[in-house]
C-alpha cells in the first residue's frame, strides 16, 4: 500500500529510501560513540553509549542495503554483509562494539 502524504511532505518510507536526505543529518550521529566511551567520563549514562552504538549499527546496515540495491543485489544481503564485518571487528583489534 502507499502512503498517503501530502504533496510537499515526505512520508517516513520515501525518507528511508532516499538516504541522500537523511544520511548527512545522521552522519554526526556516527561520531558521538568515541566521546560517549571516554575513558574517565564522570556521572556517564551507562545506556547512552549502548544507544549510540545501535545508531552506528543500524546506520551501517542501512547504508549497506542501499549500496547493495545500487548494485542490483537484495538490500537484506547489503544489511547481511555489514553485520558480518562489524561482527568481525574484534579480529582485527577494535573491541568498541
Amino acid at each position: 500500500m502507499r502512503e498517503a502524504t501530502s504533496p510537499g511532505r515526505l512520508s517516513i518510507g520515501s525518507a528511508l529510501r532516499k538516504p541522500a536526505r537523511w544520511l548527512p543529518l545522521a552522519l554526526p550521529l556516527t561520531l558521538f560513540p568515541a566521546a560517549a566511551l571516554a575513558e574517565g567520563a564522570p556521572h556517564s549514562d551507562p545506556v547512552a553509549p549502548v544507544a549510540l552504538w545501535l545508531v552506528v549499527i543500524l546506520l551501517a546496515a542501512k547504508l549497506g542495503g542501499d549500496l547493495a540495491e545500487r548494485i542490483g543485489q537484495p538490500a537484506v544481503l547489503g544489511e547481511l554483509v555489514v553485520g558480518v564485518l562489524l561482527g568481525n571487528l574484534t579480529l582485527v583489534g577494535f573491541s568498541g562494539l
